[in-house]
C-alpha cells in the first residue's frame, strides 16, 4: 500500500499495520560508538582501542568456558552414569522389579557449594545436558512452586507434557475424555493418572519400535526415565516435599522417576528437610562441585597470574574483588564479572590502554603514536618520576624529541613485558618454599602471596623475614623436595629463568651427592679427635681444684662466643637460601615501581566500588532529593532544601515529609501537596458564602486526591513510612534527615 492511501476509515476501533516502503538498514555501531574520544584522540584511535579490548574480552570468555567445561566433566560423566544405570542392574533388568527395591527413588544429592548466584546457572545447564546425555524428558523445579502440592504437581506434570503449568482441578472444564493415544494438555488435571496416561500412549510405545531398527541405541535413547532436578531443595516447603516422594514412590513400577537434590552445603542437609521416614524411600548418591575457593585460584591463576593477558588488576581493586568474593557472595561468576568491569572501565578511561597488547603488536602502536599521545605518556607519574632520574640532557631528549621518546617507550614496554614473563613462574617458587611453613607468615594461598606482592617489594614484607629464617632451618629432604617443586616450575621457560632453573638443578645435584656421603663433616683421625676432646675437657676444668659459680660462668660465656663450626649441608643450605634471596629480590618487585605501569594496571577502586557495591538506600534517596540526577531535566534541576511543582509527585511528597516529626497528619500532608502543585492559585472565592467556603476546604481535586495517594503509597513501599494504630488519620515516619 502507498504512502497518499495510508488512510482507513472504520467505525470501530481497531489496530492497523502500514509496512514501509522501504527497509530501514539496521545501524551496524562500530567502537568508536561506545568508547569516547579521549583528550581529542582521532577516531582510529578509538577504534583501536575498542579492538584491543574486544580481543582482551573474548580471549577470557573463551578460555573461562574451556575452564568451566574441564572442571565439570568429571562430575558430569559420574552424574550421567548414574542416571543412565539407575533403573538397570548390572545384568540389564529393571531394577525397578528388584526385591526390595520397588519403592526405592533413585535419588543424586548434588553439593553446590553457597554461591546461590551461581546455582541457577548451574541446574539451567544440567538440564540441556542430560537431555542430550541421560534422556528427553528432564525439568527443573525451583522453591517458588513447592508452595502447595498442587502446585508442584501441576509444574511437573505440565512440563513433561509441554505446557509450562498444566491447569489445576479447580479450573478444569468439562470436556470429553481423551483417547489413549491423544493428551488435550490444555484440559488436564495436575496428577499422576494423567502423567501415567502421557507417559504410556508417548513413550513405552514408541520405545520398542527404535529399539528394532537400532541394536545400539544412542544415550538420549538408551533411557527414558524422567529426571526431576529440585535447585536448592532447603528452600522447598518440608511437607510439599515429602508428599510429593510419597506419590512418587508408589507409581515408581510404571514411571521410572529419577531425581536430583541441589545442596548447598552437605548430605546432612536432606534429613532436616526429609525425616527418616521418607528418606528411606530415596536410595541417595552423593556428587559434589568442586569448592568456590579451588575455583576462583584456578580463575585468578589462568586469567592474573599469566603474562599472555597484559591486563592487570591494581592491588587495591584486586583485593576489593577478593573481600567480595571471600566475604558477601562466594560467587566465582561474580568474580570473574568483576574482572571483566575492570577491563571495560580501564579501556573506556584510560586513552593510552590500546599499548596493553600482545609484545608481538606493542612495536608498531608505539610506532603510531602522535604527539598529543606522547604528551598523554610524559604526563604520567611513573614517566615523569623515570625522566627526574636521568640525568639533563637525557630529559631534554626524552621531552623534546618525539622519535628519541618512541625509542624509550618501546624498551620500557618491553622491561614490563619480560617482566610479567619472569615475575609469574618465581611468585609460583616462592609459594612453593612458604605454603606449609609454621604459621604460615606469607599466607597458605597462591592468591594470597600474589595480594602482597601488589602492594610493594616482597622483601619489604615482614613475614618474607620470617620465612627466610625458617628456610635456614629445613631439612635436607624438605630442602630437596622444595627445589624439586620449583626446577619443575622453571623446567620451561627461558633465558633469566633458565639459568635459574639450571643453578638450582645443580644446588639439587649437590645435596644428593652429601646425602650419598653423608651430610656431617669430614671424619678427623682418632688420634686427633682425642686430642681435641682432652683439649676441651682440659679447657673446661678450672686452674684451681675448686670450682665456683663466677668462674663457671666466665667459662660458658668464653665456649658460647666461639663460632660452631658449621657442617657441610648447613654450609649448602645457607648457599641456597641466599641464592633464592637474590633472586626474589631482583625479580619480584611491586609493580608501581615500574615506568609505564598504568598502561597495563588498573587500580581505579572507587569506580568499581560504585558499579559492584551498590548503596540502593543512597541511591533512592538522591533520586528523591535531587531527581535531575537520574533524569537529567533541566526542570528538575532546583535546590535540595526547596520544592517546586516542576519535580515528580514522589519527590514533593517526600521532601513535604521531611519537614514533619515522628507522626505525619495525612490531611495536612495532603493539604501541603495541593499547594506546591496547584502554585496557590485556587484561592477561595470570596463571594461564596461560609456554608460553600466551608464545603470547598474540605473537598480535593480527585486527580490530586490521586497522586498524592500513589506517592503514599510508593514512599510506603520503600520503607519510608508505615501506617499506625496510635492515630488513624496519621502515618509514622520510618526514617530522619534527609539524602
Amino acid at each position: 500500500m502507498e504512502e497518499a492511501d495510508a488512510v482507513t476509515s472504520s467505525v470501530s476501533k481497531g489496530v492497523f499495520v502500514f509496512k514501509p516502503s522501504s527497509k530501514k538498514k539496521k545501524r551496524s555501531f562500530e567502537a568508536e560508538d561506545y568508547f569516547p574520544r579521549l583528550h581529542k584522540e582521532s577516531a582510529s584511535c578509538t577504534t583501536l582501542r575498542g579492538d584491543v579490548y574486544n580481543g582482551l574480552r573474548t580471549n577470557m570468555e573463551d578460555d573461562i568456558g574451556d575452564l568451566s567445561s574441564e572442571i565439570s566433566k568429571k562430575l558430569l560423566d559420574d552424574l550421567t552414569k548414574f542416571l543412565q544405570n539407575c533403573h538397570t542392574n548390572t545384568n540389564g533388568k529393571d531394577r525397578s522389579t528388584a526385591r526390595g527395591c520397588r519403592t526405592e527413588l533413585p535419588t543424586a544429592v548434588l553439593i553446590t557449594g553457597v554461591s546461590s548466584p551461581d546455582h541457577s546457572s548451574i541446574f539451567r545447564a544440567l538440564v540441556d545436558i542430560f537431555k542430550k546425555r541421560v534422556s528427553p524428558h528432564v525439568i527443573r523445579l525451583t522453591a517458588n512452586q513447592s508452595s502447595s502440592l498442587k502446585t508442584l504437581m501441576s509444574a511437573v506434570v505440565g512440563q513433561f507434557i509441554g505446557q509450562e503449568d498444566a491447569m489445576s482441578e479447580d479450573e478444569e472444564e468439562e470436556t470429553e475424555e481423551p483417547s489413549s493415544s491423544y493428551v488435550n494438555v490444555r484440559k488436564i488435571p495436575g496428577t499422576m493418572q494423567v502423567l501415567r496416561s502421557w507417559y504410556q500412549a508417548n513413550i513405552q510405545t514408541v520405545a520398542p519400535a527404535k529399539k528394532k531398527k537400532t541394536s545400539t541405541p544412542s544415550p538420549s535413547q538408551a533411557s527414558h526415565s524422567l529426571v526431576i532436578l529440585f535447585e536448592d531443595v532447603g528452600s522447598f516447603v518440608p511437607r510439599v516435599l515429602q508428599d510429593f516422594v510419597h506419590i512418587t514412590s508408589q507409581y515408581l513400577p510404571s514411571l521410572p522417576f529419577s531425581f536430583v537434590f541441589g545442596f548447598p552445603t552437605s548430605v546432612a542437609a536432606v534429613h532436616q528437610v526429609i525425616p527418616r521416614s521418607v528418606s528411606s524411600l530415596l536410595r541417595i548418591e552423593k556428587f559434589q562441585t568442586q569448592p568456590a575457593l579451588v575455583s576462583l585460584s584456578q580463575i585468578i591463576e589462568m586469567l592474573l597470574l599469566t603474562p599472555n593477558y597484559p591486563f592487570k588488576l591494581g592491588p587495591k581493586v584486586y583485593h576489593l574483588l577478593s573481600d567480595l568474593f571471600l566475604y558477601h557472595s562466594f560467587s566465582v561468576k561474580a568474580f570473574v564479572k568483576g574482572i571483566q568491569v575492570s577491563l571495560m572501565e580501564h579501556f573506556y578511561c584510560q586513552p593510552l590502554s590500546f599499548l596493553c597488547c600482545s609484545s608481538e603488536e606493542s612495536p608498531s602502536y608505539v610506532t603510531s603514536l602522535t604527539h598529543t599521545q606522547l604528551e598523554l605518556c610524559r604526563s604520567l607519574k611513573s614517566f615523569r618520576r623515570y625522566v627526574e632520574s636521568l640525568p639533563p640532557q637525557e630529559q631534554r631528549a626524552l621531552l623534546l624529541d618525539d622519535k628519541h621518546a618512541k625509542g624509550v617507550l618501546n624498551d620500557l614496554l618491553e622491561i614490563i613485558y619480560e617482566y610479567h614473563k619472569n615475575f609469574f613462574p618465581v611468585l609460583k617458587c616462592l609459594h612453593h618454599l612458604t605454603s606449609r611453613l609454621p604459621h604460615a607468615p606469607l599466607g597458605r594461598k597462591l592468591r594470597e602471596l600474589y595480594g602482597m606482592t601488589l602492594e610493594k617489594h616482597i622483601v619489604e614484607q615482614e613475614g618474607y623475614n620470617q620465612a627466610v629464617g625458617l628456610w635456614r632451618l629445613y631439612a635436607r629432604e624438605e630442602l630437596m623436595s622444595h627445589l624439586d617443586a620449583c626446577i619443575e616450575t622453571l623446567s620451561e621457560e627461558e633465558g633469566q629463568l633458565e639459568e635459574i632453573s639450571k643453578k638450582l638443578t645443580l644446588y639439587r645435584q649437590q645435596l644428593e651427592a652429601l646425602a650419598n656421603t653423608g651430610h656431617l663433616p669430614a671424619p678427623k683421625d682418632t688420634s686427633e679427635t682425642e686430642e681435641d676432646s682432652t683439649n676441651d675437657q682440659s679447657h673446661l676444668q678450672p686452674r684451681t681444684g675448686k670450682v665456683t659459680l663466677h668462674s663457671l660462668q666466665e667459662q660458658l660465656l668464653v665456649e658460647a662466643k666461639k663460632k660452631k663450626e658449621l657442617t657441610k649441608y648447613e654450609v649448602l643450605r645457607h648457599e641456597v637460601v641466599a641464592f633464592l634471596h637474590r633472586v626474589f629480590e631482583k625479580i619480584l618487585v611491586a609493580p608501581q615501581s615500574l615506568t609505564l605501569h598504568e598502561i597495563f594496571y588498573f587500580d581505579d577502586v572507587s569506580k568499581i566500588r560504585q558499579y559492584l557495591q551498590a548503596a540502593p538506600r543512597v541511591a533512592v534517596q538522591t533520586a528523591l532529593t535531587n531527581p535531575y540526577v537520574y533524569l537529567q531535566n533541566d526542570a528538575c534541576k532546583v535546590d535540595p532544601g526547596t520544592v517546586t511543582d516542576a519535580l515528580p509527585d514522589i519527590c514533593i511528597v517526600y521532601k513535604l515529609h521531611l519537614e514533619y516529626g515522628r507522626l505525619i497528619n495525612l490531611y495536612d500532608w495532603l493539604q501541603a501537596f495541593v499547594t506546591v502543585v496547584t502554585g496557590g492559585e485556587e484561592e477561595k472565592k470570596k463571594t461564596k458564602g461560609k456554608k460553600a467556603e466551608a464545603k470547598d476546604e474540605k473537598e480535593v481535586d480527585p486527580q490530586l486526591h490521586a497522586r498524592f495517594i500513589r506517592a503514599v503509597s510508593e514512599l510506603q513501599f520503600l520503607g519510608f513510612i508505615k501506617p499506625t494504630k496510635q492515630k488513624t488519620d496519621h502515618v509514622q515516619r520510618l526514617t530522619w534527615g534527609g539524602c
